[in-house]
């Protein structure tokens, strides 16, 4: 069955449980000054420098390609409250809640990539993580064309990844739950790795 989007984000999230180490508090001067450049680009409001920027934080927060020291301290920097980076992605992620333009839909699913990420090594408050999660969810059930339910499924799968995290599951309440259930049904035939997850998160209720 189909993996749109898989292979961006493997399942090698068992590497987290070092984060008890003592390089919580490390933050690579590299790191700072990259997320620097990315404050730039995210701010110039061009699509080509977001897809710019957020490739580029993907790759930051990803320990298989920048290891675990860079991942975690990038990730937890973007966690602190008031982190701006961090909230232009929230932002970007909440007015694309429900566009699957072509234009916006890479930008979202490399947003949605660093948020998968960053919760492998940081805990988000779980408002927050709701806002940006279940609107994910809603979108499949709500696709009316082919493409739609591509990226719906895309945007699903991801919003899976994050609520398998850290404390993703404490925000499976019975509105999260029945989204869920209805990406679930529309997965059974089309995506194997989102009727997975979905499933194995419905047996936390």
């Amino acid at each position: 069955n189909g993996d749109d989007g898989d292979d961006d984000d493997d399942d090698d999230d068992d590497g987290d449980d070092d984060d008890d180490d003592d390089n919580d508090d490390y933050i690579p001067s590299s790191s700072s000054s990259s997320l620097t450049f990315i404050s730039k680009l995210l701010s110039a409001g061009s699509p080509d420098s977001q897809l710019l920027a957020l490739s580029t934080l993907a790759s930051m927060t990803d320990a298989s390609k920048m290891g675990l020291v860079t991942a975690k301290a990038t990730s937890q920097t973007l966690a602190m409250p008031g982190n701006d980076v961090a909230d232009m992605v929230v932002r970007l992620l909440l007015l694309n809640d429900t566009d699957t333009a072509d234009n916006n839909a890479m930008l979202e699913r490399q947003a949605m990539i660093v948020l998968c990420n960053v919760t492998k090594h940081a805990t988000l408050p779980t408002a927050l993580l709701k806002s940006l999660v279940l609107p994910r969810l809603l979108l499949l059930s709500s696709s009316k064309n082919d493409d739609q339910t591509k990226t719906g499924i895309q945007m699903a799968y991801l919003a899976t990844k994050c609520l398998s995290q850290r404390n993703g599951n404490a925000i499976i309440d019975t509105e999260v739950a029945d989204a869920l259930y209805r990406a679930k049904t529309v997965a059974q035939d089309t995506h194997d790795g989102l009727y997975q997850r979905a499933s194995q998160l419905l047996l936390l209720l």
